[in-house]
């Protein structure tokens, strides 16, 4: 009785301890899963973010303009999570991770021209092909003015 009341307790503490780390991302349902921002079919991955709050459900966007306008007018609260798309994999990154490519020249969903990238090497590859500019998390959220994040 002893050893399964020590076990309880151990698998409580561990399972609190996980409560405070950021949530996981969640999988993105393409063509079904609608943008938290523009409404419009998440229907390009590549171009796909989403902001996760523990407990609900995550809310995606289209567009990396429409995450970053999310988070200027609600930034992250404690306990949340961004994560984008790598342009190359796919694969979710956390935003914060992220290096991003500003260029005029990538037709995004939402004419952001924003895209992101896992490492920093293949976001200036691609800014130097595109004629664009690299950018970073905290530079995107708060020095890149509104209007060119798109709509």
């Amino acid at each position: 009785m002893r050893r399964c009341a020590a076990s309880s307790v151990l698998a409580c503490l561990l399972l609190a301890g996980c409560a405070d780390g950021p949530p996981p991302p969640q999988a993105l349902r393409t063509g079904e899963d609608a943008c938290a921002a523009c409404r419009m079919s998440v229907s390009q991955p590549r171009f796909a973010s989403q902001r996760v709050r523990r407990g609900l459900t995550a809310e995606f966007f289209d567009d990396l303009g429409c995450l970053v306008r999310s988070v200027r007018e609600r930034p992250l609260e404690r306990g949340a999570a961004a994560y984008v798309a790598d342009y190359g994999t796919g694969k979710w990154i956390p935003a914060a991770s992220a290096s991003y490519v500003r260029a005029a020249s990538v037709p995004t969903p939402m004419s952001s021209g924003l895209v992101a990238f896992a490492e920093r090497a293949g976001a200036e590859k691609a800014a130097a092909e595109w004629g664009g500019r690299v950018l970073s998390w905290k530079e995107l959220s708060e020095s890149v003015p509104a209007a060119a994040v798109g709509r």
